[in-house]
């Protein structure tokens, strides 16, 4: 599906609301396939959620629906010794989790992903689960088959130099090995902010999480439910939402986010401040108002998730935005390095590109009217988060084609409802 820009509605304010976090969601489910209990949650789940759940019930879990809650009845399937294989289409996070609970469990379960999942790193978690006791064959991505359930010990290296989701894959389900898990400093790496996520959760499920300097060590006990969780908004599907106050030069409050969040991308708060924008707190949510001022410096290592964001204001921006210390951002669903400076570069910012990030800068000023047919599309790679830029860009260049936008199902289906802006579908051209 392509979608095309409109001429932004004149609102004076705008209220909008953050979509669920699929990163609260997606680790509390991991926790519940094990114990039961509940998930509580603001919003539309998901795709990536929805097929973690689908997964779920394949290994043997009784799952219900309600609005606002995910019912985890009971947990997978403890005695099951046939294989099962399960398919994951585009989402690494759910991939990962899922191999790694494989490992708790006495069958072999196999993940299969689609076209581009498939071709995303695996073998560091492999390798890992394999030195913890698993059965483990595949990679270097997807297919992988996992079997336990593995004994655990110490993890002296779990990718992190990659994603830290292998990482927090293991903390996970960590508790349920015989021999707990220990993770010495040197094993963790980029996007910390989300190993630290990953903790609170576990702490959040009872399970004694012991940290010593950046240390951090699972004991084996195992928690029992049913536990009761609940996904707040997210932050990272937040930030486009504020950033597109810059673009419409009006207000734009987001309910549903919690300011001691700890989501990494929170962040954004500073990020925006630090660009000279103004963001408030208040009973009706944070909202983000004013012009860009000046340009900056972004170190996103432990927020990767921000830098398209971030680099698209660079079109409202006086000065350059650079965006560094992310060589990891290569490894996402798109390289968001070279398929981001692509982007940009089409909708006519200039961008030099460096290992671990780039430097963006507007050439031109105002707005530009691309409805006189000339058109622009921007190729989102299925990238959710280059979506997410090209559709700021669109705040100010009606007409300007975003190519493949349905990807951002993958983390907020109302995106294109949701911000500011008009959006409309455009028609299929028929094959001449």
């Amino acid at each position: 599906m392509d979608v095309v820009a409109g001429v932004p509605r004149p609102a004076g304010s705008w209220q909008v609301r953050a979509p669920l976090s699929k990163s609260e969601a997606l680790r509390a489910l991991t926790i519940l396939a094990r114990t039961g209990g509940m998930l509580g949650h603001d919003g539309l789940l998901p795709d990536d959620v929805q097929g973690f759940i689908h997964a779920l019930r394949a290994l043997g879990a009784t799952i219900g629906m309600a609005d606002g809650t995910v019912f985890v009845h009971s947990p997978v399937d403890l005695l099951a010794t046939a294989p099962v294989t399960l398919h994951i289409p585009d989402g690494a996070a759910p991939a990962r989790f899922l191999l790694a609970l494989a490992a708790t469990l006495g069958r072999d379960v196999t993940v299969t992903g689609g076209p581009t999942l498939s071709k995303r790193a695996t073998y560091p978690l492999l390798a890992t689960l394999g030195a913890l006791g698993a059965r483990v064959s595949g990679g270097p991505g997807l297919p992988a088959v996992v079997g336990g359930p593995a004994v655990g010990g110490r993890c002296t290296d779990a990718g992190g130099s990659v994603s830290s989701q292998f990482l927090s894959a293991l903390l996970l389900v960590g508790a349920w090995f015989d021999r707990g898990i220990r993770v010495p400093a040197s094993a963790r790496g980029v996007s910390d902010g989300y190993v630290e996520l990953t903790l609170a959760t576990l702490r959040h499920a009872g399970v004694d999480v012991r940290v010593e300097g950046r240390d951090i060590e699972v004991p084996p006990a195992a928690p029992s439910g049913p536990l009761m969780f609940h996904a707040g908004g997210d932050w990272s599907g937040a930030a486009p939402l504020l950033a597109s106050a810059a673009f419409i030069d009006e207000p734009v409050t987001v309910a549903g986010l919690d300011p001691r969040s700890a989501q990494p991308d929170v962040a954004i708060v500073r990020h925006l401040r630090t660009l000279g924008m103004t963001v408030g707190m208040s009973d009706e949510g944070v909202t983000a108002s004013g012009r860009v001022q000046r340009g900056g410096t972004f170190d996103v290592g432990n927020t990767p998730d921000l830098a398209p964001v971030l680099a698209a204001l660079a079109d409202v921006a006086p000065e350059p935005i650079r965006i560094e210390n992310a060589p990891h951002l290569r490894h996402k669903e798109s390289d968001r390095i070279t398929d981001l400076a692509a982007l940009l570069e089409t909708a006519g910012l200039g961008v030099v590109a460096h290992h671990d990030g780039m430097v963006v800068q507007a050439p031109f000023k105002g707005d530009r009217d691309l409805r006189d047919g000339t058109g622009i599309v921007l190729d989102t790679r299925n990238d959710h988060r280059l979506a997410f830029a090209g559709a700021l860009l669109g705040l100010r260049r009606p007409g300007l084609v975003i190519a493949g936008a349905e990807c951002v199902a993958k983390s907020f289906p109302s995106f294109f409802d949701t911000c500011p802006g008009t959006w409309s579908e455009r028609p299929e051209r028929s094959p001449r």
